[in-house]
């Protein structure tokens, strides 16, 4: 059994062999530590104390303690469950969109007009967040014709998708043929103000949400 004390933190200098045995030393703090079994060996459990680790755990400023006792029990538990849970569920199941032979990954953005209830710069934004943050250096290499063979499946939810303007939307994208398909979606929430200057109608505002496929 292995007892550390709440309030202080252990460290361990890693695990010695001894014989059949592994031992966790302590490095600092007054900790009980003891040796475990090496698993499927038989060994008898051996006792040893660190130099620096003293007979009794330090008990934490509110006087409580941690026991870890059952942790290996817990792990191996935990990865014999996983495993009968991975059998169980069989493998991943794919989906592939009619208008692409195969999938490379799928994006996700959201963007947002605050000001204006413009469905297309909330449309607009969330394609960029989508994208910005990813860089594709390998497309000549997974597509075949490389940029020309790509394909972007382009699904918005955004508040008023008929007022969408779908070129703007496409122009977003610098290479791939895009199929673009805009639903009503996203949210429309009050933004707490209306301001006309800014071609506010009301204090709605417009946010969308982006999900792109790619692939050929």
């Amino acid at each position: 059994m292995l007892v550390v004390a709440a309030n202080r933190p252990f460290t361990a200098s890693g695990y010695v062999r001894s014989g059949s045995v592994i031992e966790r030393r302590c490095l600092r703090g007054s900790f009980l530590v003891r040796s475990v079994p090496v698993v499927g060996t038989g060994a008898p459990l051996k006792h040893r104390r660190s130099a620096l680790c003293s007979e009794q755990p330090l008990q934490s400023r509110f006087g409580s303690v941690m026991d870890v006792s059952g942790v290996d029990e817990i792990s191996r538990a935990t990865s014999v469950a996983a495993s009968g849970s991975a059998e169980q569920h069989g493998e991943p199941t794919t989906y592939t969109p009619p208008v692409l032979e195969q999938v490379l990954f799928v994006e996700a953005g959201s963007g947002a007009d605050q000001h204006g209830q413009n469905a297309t710069k909330a449309a607009v934004r969330a394609c960029r967040n989508a994208i910005e943050f990813n860089s594709l250096p390998a497309i000549r290499q997974l597509v075949p014709n490389g940029y020309d063979g790509l394909k972007l499946l382009v699904k918005i939810g955004v508040p008023d998708p008929e007022t969408v303007d779908e070129n703007a939307v496409k122009a977003v994208f610098p290479y791939g043929k895009v199929f673009l398909q805009v639903v009503d979606g996203g949210l429309r929430a009050s933004s707490g103000v209306a301001i006309p200057a800014l071609g506010d109608v009301g204090d709605d505002w417009f946010i969308a949400v982006a999900a792109v496929t790619v692939g050929y």
